[in-house]
């Protein structure tokens, strides 16, 4: 130990014996403790009992190092500060922490690189989910503090730092040192940094830049706007309005407490909403509009409800029911008794199934030749075998003529060598189908793909059945009621009949009926003829 050690050690603060040429320091802890020795006649070279005893008048009772202690002792030179003793540091002891299964901070990520490498800043990929019983976390043990000791003999006292999140938040249970999920949902970190499960995930906030895009398999609650050009997509949603060119997916129901201006969305259950103006709904249940829709495509596969409807569409399987029906400025066109979802389902069915069908037709194509080596191969195949069949047999026959019988022998030999030129000829014709084929590109890829194409097609065909069936004529006949005014030019249009208001009319139900002509409308010697109408009645 020597001079370099004192590059390590803390700034001296003290001094504890300065007499007769020795002087003891410590810094200001009493970690270390420092010798200084200025040798003179009366005292030439430290001796060992003489600087023990100088120690222990020091107070200095712990770490003294004794080869330290021996080497001051070995001979008379100046020394300035020499290490001559060391405490031991006190070490703060470390919590136990978690291991997260999950992303603790969803906002945290900048965004998704697409392919091209530009950022996509609004994508910032799926909320996490959990199921009942999934891990959520497990505990990596901490250590305890290390008490430290002075140099003087006193100790240091060591500090345990306070663990935090390590208590289970709600929704979650702790078995062993895993963390479980007791629920379905969202897996997050409460205000106290706890873990917590929450059925319901909560934006407080706009989803905008911050947030990125929402994704996540479970209800979400939106407290402010879906901005434009962002997307929700969610088992529910609930907002407080969605802007121009967002777009809102759920499984199920969609409720916005404003308007959707401008927006898109498409739900598995209900929409609801104060205002729909320019927007794109789509809805397996009822729409709900609490005041006005307007110059807005809306379709549901149950009802829709309104205070005023102006401009745009409005279709729906059982019909609509609002105040005021167009404008002066605006008319607009209801489309009652038929299920607009499954009528776009069967148009984009048809364009796969057109898709497919184009795509099988090309490749059956490319195949034709193929099959055509194949079938000639298969052919050269079995003649070659029954020329062989037949080889085989005049051979074993022209083993057992006798060796005298030369006609026999030359029929034999004769006709044996005729087989082998029919032979000869139809391998090479095999070995060059079968070099053929194996120059094919891909044949193997494009018969697995033919094969892979016409399965879809066959699910395809078995969906369309399927949408047929479950189309089937209402109970209780689709109507559009208007308890206010409806101005003339509005467009309505049924299953089987279409119409154009010519006048304006209050307080009336629109459905669609059967009519049998008048016997002015009969031509002479024709019999009556049934057709479908919509008829304005009076509420």
């Amino acid at each position: 130990m020597g001079e370099s050690d004192l590059q390590k050690t803390p700034a001296v603060a003290k001094s504890l014996f300065n007499r007769g040429g020795v002087v003891i320091e410590t810094d200001d802890q009493e970690l270390v403790a420092y010798l200084s020795f200025t040798p003179s006649q009366k005292t030439p070279v430290l001796k060992e009992a003489t600087l023990r005893a100088v120690l222990k008048e020091a107070h200095i009772e712990y770490g003294i190092d004794d080869d330290a202690v021996r080497e001051v002792c070995s001979g008379g030179r100046t020394l300035k500060r020499f290490v001559i003793a060391r405490g031991k540091e006190a070490v703060e002891g470390k919590p136990s922490r978690l291991d997260y299964k999950f992303p603790t901070n969803p906002w945290g990520a900048v965004g998704v690189e697409s392919e091209d490498g530009r950022i996509n800043f609004r994508e910032k990929g799926e909320l996490p989910y959990v199921k009942a019983g999934d891990e959520l976390a497990t505990v990596i043990p901490g250590t305890d503090p290390v008490i430290g000791k002075k140099v003087t003999g006193g100790e240091i006292q060591a500090s345990l730092q306070l663990a935090t999140g390590i208590e289970p938040g709600a929704r979650v249970e702790v078995v062993g040192d895993r963390y479980l999920a007791t629920v379905d949902g969202g897996p997050r970190l409460d205000d106290h940094g706890r873990i917590e499960v929450v059925e319901v995930w909560v934006v407080d906030r706009d989803v905008d830049i911050h947030t990125g895009n929402i994704r996540f398999k479970g209800p979400v609650k939106i407290k402010g706007l879906v901005n434009s050009g962002f997307e929700v997509e969610a088992k529910s949603v609930e907002c407080d309005g969605i802007e121009k060119k967002a777009i809102v997916k759920a499984q199920e129901n969609v409720m916005v407490d404003g308007g959707i201006l401008g927006g898109v969305v498409r739900a598995g259950g209900e929409v609801s909403a104060r205002f729909f103006n320019s927007a794109n709904v789509t809805a397996v249940g009822n729409i709900e509009v609490k005041l006005s829709i307007i110059n807005s495509e809306v379709n549901s596969a149950a009802t829709v409800k309104a205070q005023t409807v102006i401009g745009g569409t409005v279709a729906s399987l059982l019909g609509l029911e609002c105040v005021n029906l167009s404008s002066e400025a605006s008319r607009a066109t209801v489309i009652f008794g038929i299920d607009p979802i499954k009528e776009q389902q069967m148009k984009d069915l048809v364009a796969k199934k057109v898709d497919i069908e184009g795509k099988i037709a090309l490749l059956e194509e490319e195949l034709a030749p193929l099959y055509t080596a194949r079938e000639e191969a298969e052919k050269i195949k079995r003649e070659v075998q029954n020329l062989l069949a037949e080889q085989t047999a005049l051979q074993q026959r022209r083993a057992k003529v006798p060796d005298g019988d030369a006609s026999a022998i030359e029929f034999f030999d004769s006709r044996i060598s005729e087989l082998e030129k029919q032979i000869e000829p139809l391998k090479d014709r095999a070995l060059e189908i079968k070099r053929g084929m194996s120059e094919f590109e891909g044949m193997a890829e494009k018969e697995v793909e033919l094969k892979k194409l016409r399965g879809q097609l066959a699910a395809l065909d078995e969906h369309q059945k399927t949408i047929l069936s479950s189309i089937e004529e209402q109970e209780t006949p689709p109507a559009v009621v208007v308890k206010g005014a409806v101005l003339r030019g509005t467009r309505f249009s049924g299953a089987h009949a279409q119409l154009v208001t010519r006048q304006d009319y209050r307080r009336v139900r629109f459905r669609e009926l059967k009519s049998t002509e008048s016997k002015e409308e009969i031509k002479p010697g024709a019999k009556p003829r049934t057709r479908w109408i919509i008829k304005p009645e009076r509420l």
